[in-house]
């Protein structure tokens, strides 16, 4: 993918221009707070960096004592303000759910530059003037919603302040306004409460990141450590597979830890064999089944005997079984599985039985076509309808950086 850019001449910078500017701005700020906020003078002053000229290289940051949250609470509401109050066109606060709410005042060239940086992150994940967004977060004291609305209008795009709340109009906005990026939250605790009142795993979708760090070092010790068992665990079956399907195989991963396996298996099997397999990806819902409507499709394209479901490991057996159940409705359908790792003693081919660590379990949609999780609820997916899944574009350059 193209890199897109806001503003190219910043962005694009040598990093070389880019340490002298904040070398620049680093020395012109402690100038700044040392001689405009008491807390400042006070605090910098302790650390023995009352002016701006006591900074040398980038690396003397390590001298400016840290700001913590309770410094910013002691000094609640306005006390660490740089500039009059006069001055201040916005303010922001948290929720105070664990003490007085740390308050964000801003000028209006905070608000300028906060734009352009949101301006910029959209612009990179792919948001354009076509795009319409619908922001659903709270439009309160939080930052996040107004933070958005801002950045993305600066790039053209339309905005729908939505807000939070209100699911039903919600969805009919996503109808009928013809939304193309939606922004949302839905946190862990949130998703657990749900699903202890009743509602199904499917009918939501957590939230997903760019790969953290930790993730990204957790991914290259699984590569190191498993590289030589993950090539033999896609080589076994994979030929087993061939030897049983051969060239009329169609691949069918299950949604979505399966796809990554599916497109090991497929390389394998082009390099070994030169065989250009079809591919395809199903979704498959603990306790609502598989999607018929897929199935359907496959079935008008292909053989039943032809088809090989594959994941990439069994764990408890919970998605074979429910594989089992709903084949009983295919006749000719085989729903043995092809994994890597096989656990649970229960899938019909796979390359291990032992339990490790698949690489590309950890990093979720980076390394499945950027899909979320598929989900299903009527007052979305319709009669004729596949399942759903999400399209994370706002996680396309991680997956270049990988």
């Amino acid at each position: 993918m193209e890199p897109k850019f806001f503003q190219k001449d910043v962005e694009t910078m040598k990093r070389a221009d880019i340490e002298a500017l904040q070398l620049e701005r680093l020395r012109w700020m402690v100038d700044y707070c040392y001689n405009n906020v008491p807390f400042y003078h006070e605090r910098l002053g302790q650390a023995g960096v009352t002016s701006g000229d006591k900074i040398k290289t980038l690396s003397d940051i390590q001298y400016i004592p840290f700001t913590t949250k309770d410094d910013i609470r002691d000094n609640y509401p306005f006390g660490m303000l740089a500039v009059p109050m006069k001055d201040i066109v916005r303010i922001h606060a948290s929720s105070g759910t664990t003490g007085k709410p740390t308050v964000g005042a801003y000028t209006k060239e905070d608000i300028e530059n906060w734009s352009d940086f949101v301006a910029r992150i959209v612009t990179a994940s792919g948001v354009t003037s076509d795009d319409i967004i619908q922001i659903s977060f709270g439009y309160g004291l939080f930052t996040g919603a107004l933070g958005l609305h801002f950045g993305l209008e600066k790039v053209g795009a339309t905005v729908i302040p939505a807000s939070s709340g209100n699911s039903e109009k919600q969805l009919m906005m996503l109808r009928d306004f013809g939304v193309t990026g939606l922004v949302a939250t839905l946190g862990t605790r949130e998703r657990e409460e749900r699903i202890q009142r009743g509602v199904h795993y499917s009918e939501m979708l957590p939230l997903e990141y760019e790969p953290s760090p930790a993730y990204l070092a957790a991914y290259h010790d699984a590569l190191d450590r498993y590289a030589p068992l993950t090539a033999d665990a896609v080589a076994r079956p994979a030929g087993q597979v061939w030897a049983e399907k051969g060239d009329r195989c169609v691949l069918v991963s299950l949604a979505r830890a399966g796809t990554p396996i599916g497109i090991l298996i497929r390389r394998y099997l082009r390099g070994r064999y030169g065989a250009d397999l079809p591919h395809y990806t199903i979704s498959i819902i603990r306790g609502r089944g598989i999607d018929r409507n897929a199935m359907a499709y496959l079935l008008a394209r292909h053989a039943p005997g032809d088809l090989q479901f594959g994941d990439g490991w069994t764990g408890k057996g919970a998605i074979q079984r429910q594989l089992d159940a709903a084949m009983a409705d295919y006749p000719g359908v085989d729903p043995g599985l092809a994994v890597l790792s096989d656990p649970a003693n229960v899938a019909a081919v796979c390359g291990t039985h032992d339990d490790f660590l698949i690489a590309s379990s950890c990093l979720n949609s980076t390394v499945s076509g950027l899909l979320s999780r598929t989900f299903l609820r009527s007052d979305i997916i319709g009669p004729e309808d596949f399942h759903g899944a999400v399209f994370y574009r706002e996680l396309m350059l991680s997956l270049i950086h990988i």
